[in-house]
């Protein structure tokens, strides 16, 4: 497969991501919203079953070229879609779903995507 930019991506182990668009509740400050989503929730997303990783990308307030779409983006990730979709049908996985309810705007999204390492040689 060749991307539009003339490189050719370097596929590595198959690694499938759930990443959770979150913009936070208008009644919380954005010190309120990234508390709660490092002390709280994040503890939960750990107690996935098969969750290989966890990544939280927090916006900087004030530093981005554009006027930021959200206020983090979560990586979750999993060895397989079947991981992911027993992780998300599992008791801890209601849990996670209805506690971004809590912090996060409900009609936020999520996308699920397949990592793929570009080399740049």
């Amino acid at each position: 497969m060749i991307v539009e930019c003339g490189l050719t991506p370097a596929r590595s182990a198959a690694v499938v991501k759930l990443m959770f668009i979150a913009t936070k509740q208008p009644s919380l400050s954005y010190d309120e919203f990234f508390t709660y989503l490092m002390q709280v929730h994040a503890p939960l997303v750990r107690m996935l079953p098969g969750v290989q990783r966890y990544v939280v990308n927090a916006t900087m307030p004030g530093a981005s070229l554009t006027a930021p779409v959200c206020d983090a983006v979560e990586e979750i990730w999993f060895d397989s879609m079947a991981a992911m979709h027993d992780a998300l049908a599992s008791a801890e996985g209601q849990i996670v779903v209805q506690d971004r309810y809590v912090f996060s705007l409900a009609d936020t999204g999520s996308v699920v995507v397949e990592e793929m390492e570009v080399s740049a040689s």
